[in-house]
């Protein structure tokens, strides 16, 4: 009885096609948006282009759509729209909106932004196409991070062998450490030795986070 009666609900005939695509459309935005809310990285700001975009699409100006995408993931739009409202400047707003952004992709938001709005062009667009630059660069970045995870763990295990085998080594013959301890050559080569360990475990590192 209860699926006799859901059914009509949902597929009958009240409800005409061109609502069901919208609403499709919109469960399909509204299902993209709380994906990428759990993101920490750049592709937050990817669909806030891409919202922008489909704003300017549908006639909106650039100023109104600044203040209609989901406050949880405008990543400070809203705050440009208010601005805006009070009389600001689109061009000055929106550059110290992205100032606010990550160098890279504060510059690359910027440019294309200068250039709708100096030029008219076609700014839909070009935020479709930096929107999938943004994508691009984070799913290289990914895949660097994936491909340098060996490197980082040899990193952490080379720094971490001195320390460990001193350990072993005072629980196996806690004799072998009384040179180690009691004498300063002892102390010299025990201070040198994990200064050297410092040191190679920093330069790993620095060369591992060069090539992300």
């Amino acid at each position: 009885m209860v699926r006799m009666s859901f059914r009509p609900r949902r597929w009958g005939r009240a409800r005409p096609r061109p609502l069901t695509a919208t609403r499709a459309r919109s469960s399909r935005w509204r299902d993209r948006i709380a994906s990428w809310r759990t993101r920490r990285d750049g592709g937050d700001l990817a669909l806030v282009l891409e919202l922008l975009s489909r704003e300017l699409r549908g006639g909106a100006t650039l100023a109104s759509a600044t203040g209609s995408i989901d406050p949880a993931v405008d990543l400070g739009l809203g705050e440009v729209h208010r601005r805006l409202a009070c009389g600001g400047s689109l061009g000055e707003e929106l550059d110290r909106w992205t100032e606010s952004l990550a160098p890279a992709d504060g510059a690359l938001v910027r440019g294309v932004l200068r250039l709708g709005i100096a030029t008219g062009a076609a700014l839909a667009d070009a935020l479709d196409r930096a929107a999938l630059i943004l994508q691009e660069r984070e799913e290289l970045v990914a895949e660097l991070r994936s491909l340098s995870a060996q490197s980082r763990a040899s990193a952490f295990m080379i720094a971490a062998a001195p320390p460990a085998f001193l350990l072993v080594l005072s629980v196996a013959d806690p004799r072998g450490l009384t040179m180690l301890l009691t004498s300063p050559l002892g102390w010299f080569c025990l201070v040198v030795g994990l200064a050297l360990d410092v040191v190679g475990f920093w330069w790993m590192r620095r060369l591992v986070e060069a090539v992300r």
